[in-house]
């Protein structure tokens, strides 16, 4: 029987000298993630990770999920910024680098909530990767 896990990562930033701070709910964590699919949960304003939805989500979806700090809050480096949403999408960047790189898995799925909405949306339809995801689903997102 498959035993579900979650791991608090550490990311290095790629353009900033700070980590973002994650944690990967993994299913299967057995078996190799290499091609694997995986969803982004990613947080609103002034938020985390864990915060409203997000953990309670993570625990019963049905794939592996990562959700993570933004830089500047809760536990992520760096200063916090109101409306910073190009460097939001920087961090989006830094972790499904880090996700593919690492584990080998492919975003499929992006789940946002308010800010998390915003540039979520901005990245899938901005990066390649980003374009090769098959679903999103917006909590009240707005522009």
């Amino acid at each position: 029987m498959a035993t579900r896990t979650s791991t608090k990562l550490h990311i290095p930033h790629s353009k900033e000298d700070c980590e973002l701070v994650g944690v990967l709910e993994q299913l299967t964590p057995e078996e190799p993630t290499q091609g694997r699919k995986i969803a982004l949960i990613l947080h609103g304003s002034l938020r985390h990770k864990h915060y409203l939805f997000q953990k309670r989500l993570a625990l019963r979806f049905p794939m592996a999920s990562f959700r993570f700090d933004f830089r500047g809050d809760h536990e992520s480096g760096s200063h916090r910024t109101h409306g910073g949403f190009a460097r939001d999408v920087k961090d989006i960047v830094t972790v499904v680098s880090y996700l593919r790189n690492t584990y080998g898995y492919e975003i499929d799925v992006v789940v946002g909530h308010s800010r998390g909405s915003v540039v979520g949306m901005h990245w899938l339809c901005t990066s390649e990767e980003g374009q090769r995801a098959h679903v999103m689903v917006n909590v009240s997102g707005r522009c």
